[in-house]
């Protein structure tokens, strides 16, 4: 059943050949026929569901669509857990990431921040520092635009065209506006 896929029935274990090798446990614990249904997750066994009755050909053909749909269902049931279980590892393993991250951007000594979409979404603390804010609330959804000297506009924009085509952007001395107005040199 697992190898085929297909439901695999015994109905006589004291005469069928292919049960030849298990005929003596089956007659110690009074088993006369099985019925093994594989468990599919997209058409792929992953086990089996055996089902034994204490007389031979124990099984009808309703009984047998009626257990296929139970394996059916098992298997059914089985890959939602385990999709989910894979789901919630996946989810805390982003959460350690993107803690691990917030950390090292947190306690960093460099001013951080990200931009997406023309828009500051995250800085860290020596940001804060650079900029002279006293709140991440006076930069996040500021262009960073805003933030640097006019003079500088057209490197930045080739600096963010070579970073999105995944090239190295060299060091740049720039200039940036500090919240209070005063024009500050930075690499």
């Amino acid at each position: 059943a697992i190898r085929t896929g297909q439901p695999s029935l015994c109905r006589n274990m004291l005469t069928d050949p292919r049960f030849a090798f298990w005929r003596a446990e089956a007659v110690k614990r009074g088993y006369a026929s099985s019925l093994v249904l594989p468990l599919l997750a997209e058409s792929l066994s992953f086990g089996a569901l055996t089902i034994y009755s204490r007389q031979p050909d124990g099984f009808s053909d309703a009984e047998v669509k009626l257990l296929t749909d139970l394996a059916r269902d098992t298997a059914y049931g089985v890959t939602a857990l385990r999709v989910r279980a894979a789901k919630e590892r996946a989810e805390e393993l982003l959460r350690q990431s993107e803690e691990r991250y917030r950390g090292l951007v947190e306690l960093s000594p460099e001013a951080v921040f990200v931009n997406r979409d023309d828009r500051i979404v995250l800085v860290n603390p020596a940001a804060l520092q650079l900029f002279g804010a006293s709140s991440a609330q006076q930069l996040l959804g500021k262009s960073p635009f805003e933030l640097f000297h006019r003079d500088c506009h057209m490197e930045m924009c080739e600096r963010i065209i070579q970073v999105l085509a995944g090239q190295r952007a060299p060091v740049l001395e720039q200039k940036l506006v500090r919240l209070d107005g005063v024009v500050v040199d930075v690499s």
